[in-house]
């Protein structure tokens, strides 16, 4: 008898799942799935993964595992899993992007860090299908877009958009992965650009007006709606989405300081606004407003930018006058618990997960 895993190779992100199956090939040639047997054990090879008794795994943090599944004396083929997951930081300084490895307690690991290919990194964001990170450079006035192997770091060089804009700063990704937004400060405009199936930009177009040096961009889980600081009068504007342009916009909340980031949970139901020494969480009302906004935590230095990780349990906020990173357990209320600390960047001012 031998006994095969399916899928033989699989990819995930970090607190997901993958199901395996057993199929045991016996000596006649009649097969059987033998998934539910009692008898068969399943192990990983990693620690990054965990597979239970019934042959579903678990990443809890990046790297790769072999699966494998024993009935008795017979060993099954060995199943490879990887678990993409990296946390990715734009150091305008350095003009790098930092990709860092997720431990299983959700701190940053090992961070490999690009060349100096970028001119003026300010915003980083990941392609929904995890093959292209997309970089804006303030200073190079466009858009870098890099290929990420099947672990989530980048291929190598990348290329730059054809297309000129003025003082590009964060750039969002709408989640058929079809258009990505970028806001332009010297315009106070946000910039539609059409992605092809290469990676590359296709053009890009004006989206919307008005906003008063725009920095922060994100858009909300459906991509019905973007929401954009205004780091000067210290206010988030929500736009409705129509067909790749903003319709609609009002100012959604205010009371902040110096906005520059804003990211939100899977289910849309919070808001998280980078301020320059906390983070505010807010509730997300039906018109699309964030009320009431509260600390969710403070003592930052120049958090210029927030991320979450899928299920919205994890924080990681730029600090950037302190060249670090910190990495802040999210309560049930929202609320970060206490923050961990990770330097070695230069100057990181955007933060994005897959």
């Amino acid at each position: 008898m031998s006994i095969a895993l399916a899928p033989a190779n699989a990819r995930i992100g970090i607190e997901t799942t993958q199901a395996f199956t057993a199929v045991a090939t016996y000596q006649n040639g009649s097969t059987a799935d033998i998934s539910a047997d009692p008898g068969l054990t399943w192990t990983s090879s990693d620690a990054s993964v965990t597979v239970s008794a019934s042959g579903v795994a678990t990443a809890v943090a990046s790297g790769a595992a072999h699966i494998q599944a024993s009935l008795g004396a017979v060993s099954s083929s060995v199943a490879v899993l990887r678990v993409r997951s990296r946390v990715y930081v734009a150091n305008l300084n350095g003009n790098t992007v930092s990709v860092c490895a997720i431990t299983a307690s959700g701190d940053l690991g090992t961070c490999n860090t690009s060349a100096a290919v970028f001119d003026g990194p300010t915003g980083v964001a990941i392609h929904p299908a995890g093959t292209f990170a997309y970089v804006a450079n303030q200073r190079g006035r466009n858009i870098s877009y890099c290929e990420l192997r099947s672990d989530g770091e980048l291929v190598g060089g990348c290329n730059t958009s054809a297309v000129t804009l003025w003082g590009p700063i964060r750039v969002a990704i709408d989640p058929t992965g079809t258009t990505l937004y970028a806001t332009a400060l010297v315009s106070g405009t946000v910039q539609a650009c059409l992605i092809l199936r290469n990676g590359s930009l296709g053009g890009c177009r004006e989206a919307g007006s008005g906003f008063d040096r725009p920095t922060g961009i994100a858009l909300n889980p459906g991509g019905t709606r973007a929401y954009i600081t205004n780091p000067s009068l210290g206010t988030v504007t929500h736009c409705k989405v129509s067909a790749g342009s903003l319709t609609e916009c009002a100012v959604s909340a205010g009371g902040f300081s110096n906005p520059r980031g804003v990211v939100f949970n899977s289910a849309g139901t919070r808001a998280y606004v980078a301020n320059d020494a906390a983070v505010s969480k807010c509730d997300v009302q039906m018109d699309g407003s964030l009320a009431p906004c509260t600390p969710a935590a403070s003592g930052f230095n120049l958090a210029y930018d927030v991320a979450l990780n899928p299920t919205g349990t994890k924080a990681y906020v730029t600090n950037s006058a302190h060249d670090a990173m910190s990495f802040c357990p999210v309560n049930a209320d929202g609320s970060f618990g206490a923050c961990t600390f990770t330097t070695g960047f230069r100057s990181p001012y955007s933060v994005a997960l897959p």
